[in-house]
């Protein structure tokens, strides 16, 4: 279990509040980031800190910076999920779909 500065477990939410950080974090829009399948460490660090931040977990630049590659991945794992289950298409919720 990954955990937070305060030795809580590490929570991330993909929400709107977090893709506005990520664009006030980056510069670049997070919706059309990443359309070659290439994100660079500067955006993965953005990403990885702002759903942290959304998901309540006390976390930092330098924090998620330090993190190693064993985690990070982890959490790229559970970042998927969580962009996955918030599309609505993917759980047949698209309005006018039966």
């Amino acid at each position: 279990m990954i955990k937070d500065l305060n030795g809580k477990p590490l929570k991330l939410k993909a929400d709107l509040g977090a893709f506005k950080q990520i664009q006030k974090l980056t510069g670049k829009n997070p919706f059309t980031a990443d359309k070659g399948g290439n994100i660079d460490p500067d955006f993965m660090s953005a990403m990885l800190y702002a759903f942290a931040k959304r998901g309540g977990s006390n976390v930092t630049t330098d924090y998620i910076d330090g993190l190693s590659m064993d985690e990070i991945t982890k959490l790229q794992d559970e970042m998927t999920n969580l962009m996955g289950e918030s599309m609505p298409e993917k759980k047949g919720n698209v309005k006018g779909q039966s």
